[in-house]
């Protein structure tokens, strides 16, 4: 019998360290007086969304008329204190280019959007660690997808995380296996095209800024519900999210500064060293191994 940890409990340790150990979000003070810096990130220069919900689950999981979120997680949520809740977001979100490593530049504002997010949080705040993990979800297959809580679920749980699930790409809701497919009573209603007009994802970091606010500083509704304002914000994403995180955090972060730290998984690109941000890149062997990521950004 072999006693190597299975792949998806490395990544599951790999992923909790660099949420908890080198950033030190979480822990407690050190005999010598050293704590956690406190949290500089404020969003202050993000917009805020209006937010709704929960959204009402109208079947039972797995019911073909899909009245329950997409992707409800299977994990008994209930025995662990926790539960699980949807809530949609709208507004108006600003168009950004990224360019390498630089700041992005605003090309258009004030495109009309709306999507959704999913909360999976302690039912308690008593159990809340104070730390919020947003996850980008990762819309390769054309729809979305939560490697990250697949993978950390049994520590986030653990240890009193928040885990937020954003769908922040077009693909995730308007591609043929999308949400609005999937469901149209529940998410017709969607839309992150600006009403047919942008083809493309350069509304997605707006709106993964949102996103964020919502949970970080809610002008209404609180996706956290009774749960106190959280701490610290930290983003992540797999393989083409973290893509999207990684430029997210060069260009965006400068000027959002709504995250806290950002952990790239399976991916990413070329980063900045001039930000305060922490950011932390796990990458397996075989990442490493078949060229996933160029020279420069394996350096």
């Amino acid at each position: 019998m072999s006693v190597l940890p299975s792949h998806r409990r490395l990544v599951a340790f790999g992923l909790a360290g660099a949420l908890t150990v080198p950033i030190g979000l979480t822990a407690p003070a050190a005999a010598g007086g050293h704590r956690p810096r406190p949290s500089t990130a404020t969003g202050a220069g993000v917009a805020d969304p209006a937010v709704s919900g929960p959204v009402a689950d109208t079947s039972a999981v797995g019911d073909p008329a899909h009245g329950y979120p997409f992707l409800a997680t299977d994990v008994d949520l209930a025995a662990a204190g926790y539960v699980e809740r949807e809530y949609l977001i709208s507004g108006t979100a600003t168009r950004y280019a990224t360019s390498g490593t630089g700041t992005a530049t605003v090309t258009s504002a004030g495109h009309p959007y709306s999507t959704r997010i999913v909360v999976r949080r302690p039912a308690s705040a008593k159990k809340f660690n104070g730390v919020v993990v947003a996850e980008w979800y990762n819309v390769s297959n054309q729809w979305d997808q939560e490697v990250d809580w697949f993978q950390s679920h049994e520590h986030l749980i653990q240890e009193g995380y928040a885990w937020v699930g954003v769908s922040a790409q077009r693909a995730g809701l308007h591609s043929a296996t999308g949400l609005k497919a999937w469901s149209p009573a529940r998410y017709g209603a969607l839309d992150l095209t600006a009403g047919g007009t942008i083809l493309d994802d350069t509304l997605s970091y707006d709106v993964f800024s949102q996103a964020v606010k919502a949970v970080r500083r809610p002008a209404g509704v609180d996706p956290l519900g009774t749960l106190p304002p959280p701490s610290y914000v930290i983003a992540t994403g797999h393989s083409q999210s973290a893509g999207r995180l990684a430029n997210y955090y060069n260009g965006i972060q400068p000027l959002s500064n709504v995250l806290d730290a950002v952990v790239l998984h399976g991916g990413g690109g070329v980063l900045r060293t001039d930000l305060s941000t922490p950011v932390f890149r796990i990458n397996s062997e075989g990442d490493v191994a078949t060229g996933i990521l160029p020279a420069a950004a394996r350096a």
